[in-house]
C-alpha cells in the first residue's frame, strides 16, 4: 500500500506564491482610506493639527516601508498589526475616551522613528517569492497530531465541566477555567493549528479547519480560531487566482462578523446592530487605551527597570505563578470582565522602564521582529513560516516574555518534533510498519 505522503501529494499546494507587486499599494491605500475615516469621523479637535501631521508622516514612511519589506511577509504582518491594533486607536478616540497628549507624543515618535530605523537596516530585502519549501512532513503524523490537539481540547472540556463560551458569565468564566489548565489550552491550539496548516489533502484541510476552530471558539478565546483562517489564506490561497485580493476582503469581513459575534455570546450582552459593531471596532482601539490607562495609573515608584521581564519568565515554574499583565489590574486597582490587561508593546516599555522606555522599547521589538522573521523565512517550512509570522504579531499588543513562551516557542518545538518524527520514521498505513531512516 501507498505512503500516504504519495497518494496525498497530488492535492499539494503550489510550490511557491507568486505575490503581485501591485498589492502593497493596494493594502497601502485600502489603509490610508481607513485613516481618513477615522480622523474625520472620531478624532478631537484639541489634537487635531497634531494627530494630522503625524499620522500623514507616518503614511508617507509606511508606504515605503511596505513596499520595501512585503506586506505578506512576517515583518510587514507585523507592521500592519501594531498601525491596525494599537497605532490607529489614536484617530478614534472620540468614539470612546481621549487620551493624555503625552501618550499621543509617544506613539507619534515611534510613527517618525520606525519605519526610519527599518529603512537604515539595509539587511532588509525585496522578497519577490515566498518559496513553500517542502521539508517533507509525514501525512501519517500530521494526522496523529491533530487528533491529539483535538483530545486535548475535548479533555479541557472535561475538567471544566462545560464549554465555556457558553457557560452563564462566560467572560470571566473562561479565565477561572484557565487557572491551572492554560497549557492544555496552549497545547491544544498549537497542535491544532499545526496539524491544519500541514495537511496537504484540501477536503481534509477544510474538515479539520471547520473542527479545529469550533474547539478553538469553545474555549472563549478567538484569536487563535481566526488566525487558521488568515493562515490558510496566506499559505494556501493567496496565489490560486487574481481574485486573491477580493478573496481577502470577504475573509476579512467573516472574520470581523465571527470575532463580533463570539464576543457579544461570551459577554451575554443583548443582540443589536450597536452590540455587534462596538466589540469590532473596539478592538482597534481597546490596546492604545490600555497604554493610556498605564501612563495615568500605574505608580511612578513602582517602575520596574525590567522585573517584570524576569517575572513573567517565572511563569514557567511550577505552582501559582502569574504574568505581570495579570497583576497589572491589581496594581491599578482597577477592575473588568475578563483576564489581564493587554499593555502593548508601549505600556510594556513605560512599566519597564518609564518614558524612555516606552519610545525605546517598541524600536527594539520591532528590530527583534525583523532578524526573526529573516530566521524564520530561510530555515523554516513556510507552511509554518505564517505560523510563526502570527505569533510574532502578538509582541505588538501584549507582553513579550509571554508571547516566546506561550505561542512561538511552542510552535516552533511542536513543528521541529513532527519533522523529526517524519525524517525518523517511515508509516505506511497497510500494517503501521515503521522503520528508522538511515
Amino acid at each position: 500500500m501507498k505512503d500516504l505522503e504519495d497518494v496525498e501529494c497530488n492535492y499539494y499546494c503550489k510550490e511557491n506564491i507568486k505575490i503581485n507587486f501591485i498589492s502593497d499599494r493596494i493594502v497601502t491605500f485600502f489603509l490610508s482610506m481607513i485613516v481618513v475615516w477615522c480622523y474625520v469621523n472620531y478624532s478631537t479637535r484639541d489634537i487635531l493639527s497634531f494627530c494630522y501631521a503625524g499620522s500623514l508622516v507616518y503614511f508617507l514612511c509606511f508606504v515605503f516601508v511596505l513596499i520595501k519589506v512585503r506586506v505578506f511577509s512576517g515583518l510587514g504582518l507585523y507592521i500592519v498589526y501594531m498601525f491596525s491594533f494599537v497605532q490607529i486607536g489614536i484617530l478614534m478616540q472620540g468614539l470612546y475616551f481621549r487620551f493624555d497628549k503625552s501618550i499621543i507624543h509617544i506613539i507619534l515618535i515611534y510613527n517618525f522613528l520606525a519605519p526610519l530605523i527599518l529603512l537604515c537596516v539595509q539587511y532588509i530585502k525585496r522578497v519577490e517569492r515566498i518559496k513553500l519549501n517542502d521539508m517533507h512532513i509525514s501525512q501519517f503524523w500530521v494526522t496523529i497530531l491533530f487528533y491529539f490537539g483535538s483530545a486535548i481540547n475535548v479533555l479541557y472540556f472535561s475538567l471544566v465541566g462545560v464549554i465555556p463560551l457558553f457557560a452563564d458569565d462566560a467572560e470571566n468564566f473562561r479565565v477561572e477555567a484557565m487557572a491551572g489548565r492554560g497549557f492544555l489550552i496552549i497545547i491544544a491550539a498549537t497542535t491544532i493549528k499545526i496539524a491544519i496548516v500541514l495537511t496537504l489533502n484540501n477536503k481534509k484541510r477544510l474538515s479539520r479547519m471547520v473542527i479545529g476552530c469550533m474547539l478553538l471558539l469553545g474555549t472563549g478565546f478567538r484569536s487563535q480560531a481566526l488566525e487558521i483562517i488568515l493562515i490558510l489564506f496566506l499559505t494556501y490561497w493567496i496565489g490560486k487566482s487574481k481574485r486573491y485580493l477580493l478573496k481577502g476582503s470577504v475573509i476579512i469581513m467573516f472574520l470581523s462578523a465571527l470575532y463580533a459575534l463570539v464576543g457579544v455570546t461570551r459577554a451575554g450582552i443583548s443582540w443589536s446592530w450597536n452590540k455587534l459593531y462596538l466589540p469590532v471596532i473596539w478592538r482597534f482601539y481597546v490596546n492604545t487605551y490600555n497604554f493610556n490607562t498605564i501612563y495615568k495609573l500605574f505608580p511612578k515608584d513602582m517602575i520596574q527597570y525590567g522585573r517584570a521581564f524576569f517575572n513573567d519568565i517565572k511563569v514557567i515554574l511550577p505552582g501559582a505563578q502569574t504574568t505581570f499583565m495579570l497583576q497589572l489590574k491589581n496594581i491599578m486597582h482597577i477592575s473588568f470582565s475578563g483576564g489581564s490587561l493587554t499593555p502593548s508593546v508601549f505600556g510594556e516599555g513605560y512599566y519597564n522602564f518609564g518614558v524612555v522606555g516606552a519610545i525605546v522599547w517598541p524600536l527594539v521589538v520591532l528590530l527583534f521582529v525583523h532578524y526573526i522573521d529573516e530566521f524564520n523565512r530561510k530555515h523554516i517550512d513556510s507552511r509554518i513560516y505564517y505560523v510563526l509570522s502570527f505569533a510574532l504579531v502578538g509582541l505588538s499588543t501584549t507582553s513579550f516574555i509571554p508571547v516566546i513562551l506561550n505561542a512561538y516557542f511552542p510552535q516552533l518545538l511542536v513543528f521541529l518534533f513532527i519533522r523529526y518524527l517524519s525524517k525518523k520514521y517511515t508509516i505506511t498505513w497497510g500494517n503501521f510498519h515503521e522503520h528508522t531512516v538511515k
